[in-house]
């Protein structure tokens, strides 16, 4: 049985069609007379090989691994653990700092906006209230 670490044949395949769809690509690019037709040709079947061999690979190797893959048990719900996610949904977040964060920026609003000129609209500063 093939690892991921270990390439198989599909693999192997897939790459060298790969390759030889770039090769008749680059030698469509410099072909002389009536060639680079045929040699795209050659480029465009390469390449549908090489993603169908790949694409085959991936298909084998996820077969292979079908048997790895141990899918857990599911967990037994008792009253005691129903009552233990019910105390942590029912816990609320404590709010003290995300509080105090929120009334400084809505007493200090006007300080947190600097007015520039008509071109640059407004600006906005993280330090304006505590600048004078």
């Amino acid at each position: 049985m093939a690892r991921p670490s270990e390439p198989t044949m599909l693999l192997h395949l897939s790459r060298a069609s790969f390759w030889l769809a770039a090769l008749a690509a680059a030698w469509a690019l410099v072909a002389p007379g009536q060639h680079e037709t045929a040699l795209t040709g050659v480029a465009g079947a390469a390449a549908l090989v090489a993603f169908v061999l790949w694409r085959c690979a991936l298909l084998e190797n996820s077969r292979s691994f079908a048997d790895d893959a141990a899918v857990p048990q599911p967990a037994v719900l008792t009253s005691a653990s129903l009552v233990e996610a019910a105390a942590a949904i029912a816990r609320t977040p404590q709010t003290a700092a995300v509080g105090t964060t929120v009334r400084h920026a809505v007493a200090h609003a006007r300080d947190h906006i600097r007015i520039a000129g008509p071109p640059f609209g407004m600006k906005t500063t993280d330090d304006a209230a505590h600048e004078r």
